[in-house]
């Protein structure tokens, strides 16, 4: 039981941690989404009052001091009030409902794919030991292993996706095929 308090524990301090790492980041970094949208759209939005006036109300003042501004957060994190995407102009909660199906299959099809090629690579090592298998694909993945998810993700996308074709990638991949 002390074992299950002591894990329950360590889950909280880092659940609370990393949404104070979540607010803290964005407003720590220059700028904000509101300067991001008028450097997008720039006089469309520059030049009208009343559209710079709703705007700086649906994304949050920025003016707000920290020590308020975090209650506000902590409250609306809470109760599922996640905010409206700013490069989506939706809530929040209808983006993450959108893609959640998603991810989901995608780490499905992850797992069944890595179970299914870990075992049969596994039992071939084993079956045929000092193989190539054994001797240099077993040392090769283990090598693999050691790198982020994120730079093996990266590398994945740029030979899958942008120089073999094989999955799509968003328009702005003709400015990455011209520079490969």
């Amino acid at each position: 039981m002390r074992f299950l308090a002591r894990r329950l524990l360590f889950y909280l301090l880092a659940f609370f941690v990393a949404i104070t790492l979540n607010f803290m980041l964005p407003r720590l970094m220059p700028g904000s989404p509101l300067d991001g949208l008028i450097l997008r759209y720039g006089d469309a939005i520059r030049n009208n009052p009343e559209v710079l006036k709703q705007l700086q109300a649906s994304l949050g003042s920025s003016e707000e001091p920290i020590w308020s501004a975090y209650p506000h957060y902590l409250y609306n994190t809470f109760t599922g009030n996640l905010g409206v995407s700013t490069a989506n102009q939706v809530p929040v909660t209808e983006v993450i409902g959108n893609t959640l199906p998603w991810s989901i299959v995608l780490v499905g099809v992850g797992f069944l794919l890595s179970f299914t090629i870990g075992t049969f690579l596994g039992v071939l090592a084993a079956w045929r030991r000092g193989g190539f298998v054994d001797t240099v694909g077993t040392p090769t993945l283990m090598a693999l292993l050691s790198f982020p998810a994120f730079f093996l993700s990266l590398l994945a996308v740029y030979f899958l996706g942008f120089r073999l074709g094989w999955f799509p990638t968003q328009q702005s991949s003709q400015h990455w095929r011209r520079l490969a």
